[in-house]
């Protein structure tokens, strides 16, 4: 199971670091327009970001302590500014893709970086970034802000699906850009589920475990266990929303034909 999850994992980083690298190379004027933003996140957070949180669990749930140790505390910690960074790309890319003069927006959007912020600075200063069995406030502050990001950014790409497959099935529009908002919906859903493996696995190892939790053998044995089924559930995921990313950038012929086919059938 580590194999495959580790397969999956590479595959994952690898496409987004191509990804990444191929919309920064696009030229804009902007220096924050939205493909800059989307590069910025699939290159800091998919793959810094992604890298070094696997590498600092990876190495906490193998030592067997409740807490975890400065190295790997460092580890974890520039993986959670990583991530910080780029999810505040993702709500910059919604709102100046989706909602570019919609004011509410720029407010909600400001919000939640700001919140996003001060969830790093209450880590900083006070929580610390140390992997714990019960991680605090700050930490769930920024968790699900960064969920929220996700949430909008597939809320926004489905009502653009909407009316780019009523435009496409009167001809007006290109049926493979309509799908493509689809498929970012599709993207965008995959990772929410990703993400809520974590709370899911902490109750469920504090219900197994109860009083002894912090215990290095309940680490070890059920939390070792626990995190390859964790593992398992998030590669199928991972394997679906990487599949999804790649049509989404990279759609082979026979795809592209599949979607105008479909598209000519409907109308």
């Amino acid at each position: 199971m580590q194999v495959v999850t580790a397969i999956v994992l590479l595959m994952k980083f690898c496409l987004s670091g191509v990804i990444g690298v191929r919309l920064l190379r696009i030229p804009e004027r902007a220096r924050w327009s939205p493909e800059r933003c989307l590069g910025w996140f699939f290159l800091i957070a998919d793959v810094l970001g992604g890298v070094l949180i696997v590498v600092a669990y990876g190495i906490w749930s193998s030592e067997g302590s409740a807490e975890s140790s400065e190295a790997i505390t460092r580890l974890h910690a520039a993986g959670q500014l990583a991530l910080t960074f780029g999810y505040a790309m993702v709500l910059l890319f919604t709102q100046r893709t989706f909602y570019p003069e919609a004011k509410w927006a720029s407010v909600l959007t400001a919000s939640t970086i700001a919140v996003l912020v001060v969830s790093v600075a209450g880590r900083l200063f006070y929580e610390g970034f140390g992997i714990s069995l019960d991680p605090g406030p700050f930490h769930w502050m920024g968790y699900y802000c960064r969920i929220g990001g996700l949430v909008w950014a597939g809320v926004a790409a489905m009502g653009y699906w909407l009316q780019m497959k009523r435009r496409a099935a009167l001809g007006l529009a290109d049926p493979v850009v309509a799908n493509r908002f689809l498929l970012w919906v599709l993207w965008a859903a995959g990772n929410v589920l990703t993400a809520f493996a974590e709370p899911v696995a902490r109750g469920v190892y504090g219900w197994l475990t109860g009083a002894d939790a912090g215990a290095a053998a309940s680490i070890q044995q059920v939390g070792g266990s626990l995190i390859t089924v964790t593992l398992c559930i998030t590669s199928v995921l991972g394997v679906a929303t990487t599949a999804i990313l790649f049509l989404a950038f990279f759609p082979t012929r026979r795809y592209r034909n599949w979607i105008v086919d479909r598209a000519a059938v409907q109308r």
